[in-house]
């Protein structure tokens, strides 16, 4: 039973030095929505090397951490990626918010850096922007708020 035990512990190692000299800059990354009621947004990769799609890599890269609800859109500024979500990853069976709505990975790992649960109130819907001029200088974010119409 300890040979077994060992074996799966120097597995799991293995696998986990893997997984940090991962890096995912030869190839296209997806931001997905996903299915509604099942999961809340992942990342998958095409790999241009071995031409394959990799599939959930957020999951894999960062096992304890989630993406926010519904994921939109991503944008790789300044060496990290930017996933938006609709709204946080609320878990209603342990009443915890798990996945922020702006999540910022590692450009290359897609490893989590960090995340932001929520902007403003919860009912707020706000449009973020990231431009730089060529030379890397003049970076900006840039937040739309956009104001509902009204009826006449």
């Amino acid at each position: 039973m300890n040979k077994i035990f060992a074996l799966a512990l120097c597995a799991m190692t293995a696998m986990a030095a893997i997984a940090d000299d991962l890096t995912y800059t030869n190839g296209v990354i997806f931001i997905n929505e996903d299915q509604y009621g099942t999961t809340n947004g992942s990342v998958n990769y095409y790999n241009y090397d071995y031409d394959e799609m990799e599939y959930g890599v957020f999951a894999t890269v960062n096992p304890n951490a989630k993406l926010g609800v519904t994921a939109q859109h991503g944008q790789l500024f300044g060496g990290k990626l930017f996933i938006v979500s609709k709204q946080a990853n609320y878990s209603s069976s342990s009443g915890n918010t798990t996945g922020g709505r702006l999540c910022v990975l590692d450009g290359e790992t897609l490893k989590l850096q960090s995340s932001i649960l929520t902007f403003g109130d919860s009912n707020s819907t706000y449009l973020y922007s990231c431009s730089y001029r060529h030379d890397g200088y003049n970076r900006l974010v840039s937040r739309c708020d956009p104001e509902p119409e009204r009826p006449t």
